[in-house]
């Protein structure tokens, strides 16, 4: 049994997979909602002492009937699309259980990425650890490195499967205290396996590893804004 013999294969994991992601972003969208109505409230409390008079507290009754929340509904709703998203990875990791090679590749490619960066010790010796959600219980370095390890893994199997080059983004990947071993280590690997890929790394940091095709300086004036990298992202996707 593999890709070539499940009826529709390609449609169907292809479908589930953006599935899961619409219902991502519905729940984003509804969480910043509450958050938004949140802050409205807030703000009216803050404003309590400042109610002088009758038309203040007019003014104030007309905004809080303007907030249309129903938490308690958008809380179940909240709770239906988890469900969704925990039926639709069910579906995805049957999907891939019926293609063995698929898995095996995945695997091996983890093992081989997580080995080239020294963490590979952490994984190898649980099982199917190609279809672990959570990395609980890593941190600092080693979180960073078996990140980095299965992100690649994943563009690199996407890249075989869809014939697709994506583009990298590396968002100050100096953190997570990185020793320039542990980053040299990383760059080579990026550099062996995505060398036609486009890469674009934020960052102080110049390996060798890289001749950049441009270069973007920004001084402390020009910064824009301080904010979650691009690895806590993907940390954060698998904690």
């Amino acid at each position: 049994v593999n890709n070539e013999t499940i009826v529709n294969f390609d449609s169907n994991y292809n479908y589930l997979e953006a599935r899961k992601w619409l219902i991502k972003e519905e729940i984003a969208n509804l969480n910043k909602d509450i958050d938004k109505n949140r802050v409205q409230l807030m703000n009216l409390n803050g404003q309590g002492e400042l109610f002088s008079t009758e038309n203040d507290l007019m003014e104030a009754d007309i905004l809080i009937r303007q907030i249309e929340i129903d938490e308690e509904e958008i809380n179940y709703r909240i709770e239906i699309l988890k469900n969704e998203i925990k039926s639709l990875k069910k579906q995805i990791d049957e999907v891939l259980s019926k293609n063995p090679d698929v898995i095996k590749q995945m695997n091996d490619r983890i093992l081989d990425y997580s080995s080239r960066l020294g963490v590979n010790k952490y994984i190898e010796n649980k099982k199917n650890f190609v279809f672990i959600n959570k990395l609980k219980g890593f941190s600092g370095t080693v979180l960073h490195k078996l990140v980095i390890s299965y992100k690649l893994a994943y563009i690199k199997s996407i890249q075989e499967y869809l014939g697709i080059q994506l583009p990298i983004v590396l968002d100050s990947p100096t953190g997570r205290e990185m020793t320039q071993i542990n980053m040299e280590n990383m760059f080579e690997l990026i550099y062996d396996e995505f060398h036609n890929n486009q890469i674009i790394i934020a960052s102080i940091y110049n390996s060798p590893k890289f001749r950049a095709n441009k270069i973007i300086e920004l001084t402390k004036e020009e910064k824009i804004f301080e904010g979650t990298n691009e690895i806590e992202l993907f940390e954060n996707d698998l904690l």
